[in-house]
């Protein structure tokens, strides 16, 4: 599509009404959103929505954007910590169970024993403390540095690190690792 033009200047033309530029920002980013949400939400559906609210608020807010005090993807990246901590307040601990086994295929077996291991994990990181949580979404499921972190979720790049150390030891805590 118009993949040469920089998220900013996407905005500028959002900001005026240019459907077509809208789509290009949506392609580029819903990926991104997407599984930003869903690491902390754990739902596909609730990740889903509230990604969809993150692309209402981009358009309604387009023409209000200020790069001169972040750049878009900070702005986004933020907006998509807090529209998947607002939802994770209205959702109850729901989570998938897999219990259909066809047969006693082994390979059924080690898919049941490592999607158990997934799902304890993501119950391990949806018990960390809220700002442990987005650090951790932030800088190893979506690969961002901490630097980047650091402004998302307005904190010091030490302050992240030292978020990212406490959460990797609640999680051996949590899932029973043993240090060494």
């Amino acid at each position: 599509m118009y993949s040469s033009y920089t998220d900013e200047q996407l905005i500028q033309k959002i900001a005026l009404g240019h459907k077509l530029m809208f789509k290009e920002l949506v392609a580029r980013y819903k990926n991104k959103l997407f599984g930003t949400c869903y690491r902390m939400l754990q739902n596909a559906e609730a990740a889903e929505d509230a990604t969809q609210e993150i692309f209402i608020k981009i358009w309604q807010n387009a023409a209000k954007l200020d790069f001169n005090r972040a750049s878009f993807s900070t702005w986004v990246y933020r907006v998509a910590i807090n529209a998947a901590t607002d939802a994770k307040r209205k959702i109850k601990d729901e989570f998938e169970l897999v219990t259909d086994i066809a047969s006693d295929d082994a390979d059924q077996i080690e898919q049941l024993h490592q999607q158990q291991q997934e799902q304890q994990i993501k119950q391990a990181i949806s018990k960390l403390p809220a700002n442990q949580q987005k650090a951790l979404v932030l800088c190893f499921y979506q690969g961002l540095s901490n630097k980047q972190a650091a402004e998302i979720l307005k904190n010091s790049v030490k302050g992240v690190e030292s978020l990212l150390v406490r959460a990797k030891l609640n999680l051996k805590k949590q899932l029973g690792v043993q240090n060494g």
